[in-house]
């Protein structure tokens, strides 16, 4: 490919021009090399915290990198003037494990139409620069466009670019021509921009021009009357009272009058009639469970022994996203034996045993980035009943079931210290990620509280001796104040995070904002913004049959468990597994959580979520309301 290129030779140490050697050495003997070019600015839609203009930071670290769904996912490069371009190099984040297929577009100013001038697929195999060859092409705007990657999601990531060719010779800058006031105008143009008057009376104004319509983008300036005719080879004129375009060459006539003021659609008016929203987008929540990342997870996921499982989660998220979802629900203390840190007199004194909070802050925001990344929001569950069950003991290095004593002590009476020292860190740390929807409280406390259900409790009880798993029991008044007390403290320092507790159907009323609010000392705030509710076929108000108004709920309701495998069993729930989302939507309800994909049917779930319909989030607008904190959207 020839191209004039800036040749460098050097020969014993002595560096020669191009200019010291002739086209014919040159065709034979050298090789010429494209020289980088200056790209002024990057854009495109992305990750609130992996923008465009990462790509050109001169840092191929994943964490510097562009991050786009926008579906399609466009990189556009501002090369600061039209430029001779060559070839591209990109380095792709997770190169190494993932191919992208894309499209390389070009245009030499913004005012003329994208040209596709290379169509690939990334090698998959590193995250180091891969080098893309142009054919002879001239742009001052480059673009990538992702289209797919070898993990079937949505997302481009391009950790840095970098563009080769040439500067381009001068054909002339801009040139404006002014029709003659009260007679017909004609342009007649030039390829080079060289003009030459020659008035004809009244009849029009003529401009010597040469070439075909084909070859000029004609554009409607901002100020009225104005146009700019953009040439082939750069450079643009600009008519002033101009009515029409002649090109003698081809004999064609191009009409001013055709152009008119570009119609805007109106933004079609969202239904937000679930009364949820995120950043001042509505939402209804469609997703899965995914309590931990694997069977080992289980109370451990976070601050313990061992190393996250980011892929585990990123690829649960994956699957959500693929089918349509937007939501997950992630259990984080549990048990509470690895997190929060707590002494054997009940008070929480951080947010690990076993590693320091900045780790576990780190952990967190990896997840939410990972599920911000294919559109996920994410609840996070605080607290179980397992935290009280003698079963679970000296699985997590407890020397005895005894030392679970604190852990109703904490809840009890050192409720002021779990909030100061471990919840405060982490909703201060993780304020305005957009991946963060909500923090979950207690996962059924009812299973801790002696009496409450039909079956005394939820804990195993392995002896069969009655009780046995249960030894230090929570009580329902200490459970309802902690929920009040947490859910106003979320409220304090983020007031765009929200806060639920679970609770089965049968129980809402022990956990409904009157409730909380009603008790002794209770604080005014501690309100849940929305209501969660499990059901499984020994409760009662199926989801699927029964209308969520007939909890004459203050807040929107979602179920946030339930079985597929319940309802293929349950003929009197009269649905289907794969439609029993879109029922309990039918049925007003805000949203809902199959459980789990750790633990059940991935397929079964996934088409469930697709039934309730897509229900992507508006990510660019989300971002922006973080960005901007309008009031509109973002409460301070």
């Amino acid at each position: 490919m020839f191209n004039s290129k800036i040749l460098s030779y050097a020969l014993g140490g002595l560096l020669l021009s191009t200019a010291a050697v002739s086209a014919t050495a040159y065709a034979s003997s050298y090789e010429y090399y494209p020289k980088k070019l200056h790209v002024s600015s990057a854009s495109g839609a992305s990750h609130a915290r992996f923008p465009a203009s990462n790509v050109i930071d001169n840092n191929r670290g994943f964490r510097s990198r562009f991050a786009s769904r926008a579906n399609p996912d466009d990189l556009v490069l501002n090369l600061g003037t039209a430029r001779r371009v060559e070839d591209i190099k990109v380095a792709w984040g997770r190169g190494h494990k993932r191919s992208f297929k894309f499209e390389i577009a070009v245009r030499a100013n913004e005012y003329v139409e994208w040209s596709t001038v290379y169509t690939g697929q990334s090698t998959g195999k590193t995250r180091a620069f891969e080098t893309y060859y142009l054919p002879e092409t001239t742009a001052q705007l480059v673009r990538i466009r992702g289209l797919s990657n070898s993990k079937n999601t949505p997302w481009t990531d391009i950790t840095e670019v970098e563009v080769y060719g040439q500067d381009l010779p001068n054909y002339g800058g801009v040139v404006a021509y002014e029709g003659t006031e009260g007679v017909s105008d004609t342009f007649l143009g030039s390829l080079t921009g060289e003009a030459d008057y020659n008035g004809r009376g009244d009849e029009y104004d003529q401009v010597n021009y040469e070439g075909s319509l084909e070859d000029y983008r004609i554009v409607e300036a901002d100020e009225a009357g104005t146009y700019l005719v953009y040439k082939p080879k750069t450079g643009n004129d600009v008519l002033v009272s101009i009515d029409g375009i002649h090109f003698p060459d081809t004999g064609e006539t191009f009409d001013i009058k055709k152009f008119s003021a570009p119609v805007t659609p109106e933004k079609p008016e969202e239904d937000n009639s679930t009364g949820l929203t995120h950043f001042g987008e509505p939402i209804t929540l469609v997703g899965a469970n995914i309590p931990w990342s694997t069977d080992a997870g289980f109370s451990s996921d976070f601050g313990g022994f061992n190393d996250l499982n980011i892929e585990a989660y990123e690829n649960r998220f994956e699957q959500i996203q693929a089918a349509g979802g937007n939501s997950a629900r992630i259990w984080l203390h549990t048990t509470a034996q690895v997190t929060p840190a707590i002494n054997e007199d009940g008070r929480v004194i951080g947010l690990s045993n076993v590693t320091s909070d900045e780790v576990v802050l780190e952990q967190l925001r990896s997840v939410l980035d990972a599920a911000w990344e294919d559109g996920i929001v994410v609840t996070f569950s605080l607290f179980s009943f397992d935290m009280f069950c003698d079963a679970y003991g000296d699985d997590f290095g407890y020397t005895s079931v005894q030392d679970l004593e604190r852990h109703t002590d904490m809840i009890e009476t050192n409720y002021d210290t779990y909030i100061d020292n471990a919840l405060l860190p982490i909703v201060t740390g993780l304020k305005d990620h957009p991946g963060l929807f909500a923090y979950e409280v207690f996962n059924e406390p009812e299973g801790a509280i002696l009496n409450m259900t039909g079956a005394g409790h939820f804990c195993p009880d392995e002896a069969n001796v009655a009780g046995d798993g249960l030894t230090f029991p929570l009580s329902l008044t200490g459970a309802q104040r902690f929920v009040n007390r947490v859910a106003a403290a979320v409220h304090e320092a983020d007031p765009n995070a929200k806060v639920t507790t679970s609770t089965h159907t049968n129980f809402f009323d022990s956990f409904s904002n009157e409730t909380l609010t009603s008790q002794q000392g209770a604080d005014q705030d501690g309100t849940l913004d929305f209501y969660e509710l499990h059901f499984y076929p020994s409760y009662d108000n199926a989801p699927y049959l029964t209308d969520a108004s007939v909890y004459n709920a203050d807040r929107p309701i979602i179920i946030g468990e339930f079985d597929l495998e319940d309802v293929e069993q349950e003929s009197n729930f009269q649905t289907t597994p794969e439609q029993s989302i879109s029922a309990m939507l039918n049925n007003g309800y805000a949203g809902a959580w199959p459980w789990s994909l750790a633990t059940g049917n991935v397929t079964g779930i996934q088409a469930a979520i697709t039934a309730g319909s897509s229900r992507a989030i508006d990510r660019d607008a989300v971002e922006a309301c973080i960005a901007s904190r309008d009031s509109s959207c973002y409460k301070e």
